[in-house]
């Protein structure tokens, strides 16, 4: 049977990880094509972005109910991948008012000095770890978003967030769990690791295809809550 254009329901009303997870290995020849691109990761930074643009051509074939995972072409990818990795980049936005604060409370601590100078540098850690937690939660949250409007070509989405908070608030049952099979595909693309770390270079390209896939269904969702 032709798995090119089986149907993927992805306008389903729930995210489904199961349905992910059977996609990223519906290709009878997802060891051979997930092994080539795990390879490909050695090659720095065009390996990166090879994987990302592999990535995103795995959320394109999906949304047309193709069930093929692409052949290497790391020319392509490359250049497919830079939207995504600008888009995720988005986070040293976060992340900068946190330097800053890091930076400015050390600069205070040092400048006092003495006893006081001391109160003031663990006060300052004491709310840089706060806002830690919090930003790795902001990070956590918002990731999702991120890399479906990359995948989409979007480089700035962390700069126009009106459009991702009304996507979320518009069903965030579903954003939850794309949330949690995001999480599940990165378990899934780690569990290599455990096979002398040889094992990875299939498990992160399968993890990557399986979230490919969920993201895909989101954002299937989201156009479909656009449109309606």
């Amino acid at each position: 049977m032709d798995i090119t254009h089986q149907n993927n329901s992805l306008s389903g009303p729930n995210i489904d990880i199961g349905a992910a997870l059977e996609f990223a290995k519906a290709d009878p020849d997802w060891v051979k094509k997930c092994g080539l691109h795990g390879l490909v990761l050695f090659i720095p930074i065009a390996g990166t972005l090879s994987m990302l643009g592999w990535s995103r051509k795995v959320y394109e074939g999906a949304k047309t109910g193709d069930r093929t995972l692409p052949e290497l072409d790391i020319g392509s990818e490359v250049s497919h991948g830079i939207a995504p990795l600008v888009a995720v980049l988005n986070l040293i936005a976060v992340l900068f008012p946190v330097i800053i604060f890091f930076v400015i409370g050390t600069a205070i601590g040092s400048a006092v000095g003495g006893e006081m100078g001391g109160i003031i540098s663990i006060i300052i850690m004491l709310l840089l770890f706060g806002m830690q937690i919090v930003v790795s939660l902001m990070m956590i949250a918002i990731m999702p978003e991120l890399q479906r409007r990359g995948y989409n070509g979007e480089m700035g989405p962390l700069f126009s967030p009106g459009t991702s908070f009304r996507a979320i608030k518009a069903n965030p049952k579903a954003y939850a769990m794309t949330v949690l099979g995001l999480f599940v595909a990165q378990l899934i693309s780690s569990i290599g690791a455990f096979a002398c770390y040889i094992g990875v270079f299939i498990t992160m390209p399968f993890g990557n295809a399986m979230a490919a896939h969920i993201l895909a269904q989101w954002d299937s969702m989201v156009q479909l809550n656009e449109a309606g």
